[in-house]
């Protein structure tokens, strides 16, 4: 699916002087105590609680779960619940889960286009860069909650704790020291995920292993036991044209990167089978499977 433009058409609303009927593109609004209106523009599909406010001083909008408030404008995302539809940066969210990476996605969000070849392979050689966390991060504070501390409050207050470890991070008006720290949240946020979690399991620390993907190595963090390496085997899926059933094959496939002429990736459905290699026992340790 080709992906639209960006601008107030690409968030399905737009601004025009005039309406449907040839009438202002506004609402006018009287305050009946009083007798006074004013006009207030509708822009893209809201109008402004500023405008209305100077007519209204002090009188509050009442909206349970701000169910038909908007708090922000967003150039990355658009929702309509009512209609099924989520965007991110004009690019409908389902075309994005079957056809890119994580990385390319979250280069995306970032930058408002998805990257081509040589951008991706520097994003990635980045992001792997800072897979590492602190030794104290690890041995003094993760290891300093009650053996039975739930692993998402380990994994915020670690993420948290992050800030004392790079006390550069507060300076965020510095754009080159704010994209570290974008990298880094990014890069760590697995790597303590699955420390959090194996604490919670009593299992050992499994360091990050760069030569992975970014979602081999992080299911390798959560579930490695004793193999030498946590294994991940691609298996491509041809879509039949004649039917909608989908015949694997026996080829090991790498997802393509993004065309540099259009910035779009040329994509092939993969389906990531994590396999397990026997423990010491000589007993298979079993599979686990997850889409890419």
């Amino acid at each position: 699916m080709a992906r639209p433009a960006l601008g107030s058409e690409n968030l399905g609303m737009t601004h025009n002087d005039e309406g449907e009927h040839g009438l202002p593109d506004s609402v006018t609004i009287t305050d009946n105590r009083t007798g006074a209106s004013i006009e207030i523009p509708i822009i893209d599909g809201g109008v402004s609680a500023a405008d209305f406010s100077k007519l209204l001083p002090g009188v509050w909008f009442y909206d349970p779960g701000f169910s038909v408030t908007a708090a922000c404008e967003s150039a990355i995302t658009y929702i309509d619940g009512e209609q099924g539809i989520l965007h991110y940066r004009g690019y409908p969210i389902a075309e994005l889960a079957e056809k890119s990476t994580y990385l390319e996605v979250a280069y995306l969000l970032l930058n408002g286009e998805l990257p081509t070849s040589a951008q991706y392979a520097k994003w990635v050689k980045d992001i792997s860069t800072h897979t590492f966390i602190h030794e104290n991060v690890r041995k003094r504070f993760l290891e300093g909650f009650h053996y039975d501390a739930h692993p998402m409050g380990m994994f915020v207050s670690a993420l948290a704790a992050l800030s004392t470890f790079y006390p550069e991070a507060k300076n965020v008006f510095d754009e080159s020291n704010r994209e570290m720290q974008i990298t880094r949240l990014i890069a760590k946020s697995p790597t303590l995920a699955a420390a959090a979690y194996r604490f919670s399991r009593g299992m050992p620390f499994v360091y990050p292993d760069d030569e992975l993907s970014f979602p081999a190595n992080f299911l390798s963090m959560m579930w490695k036991t004793t193999e030498p390496r946590f294994e991940a085997t691609l298996f491509s899926f041809a879509r039949s044209t004649s039917c909608s059933s989908c015949t694997p094959t026996t080829s090991r496939t790498v997802r393509q990167r993004p065309c540099a002429s259009l910035g779009r990736p040329k994509p092939i459905p993969i389906l990531l089978v994590l396999q397990r290699r026997p423990d010491s026992m000589g007993h298979c340790t079993g599979a686990r499977t997850s889409p890419c």
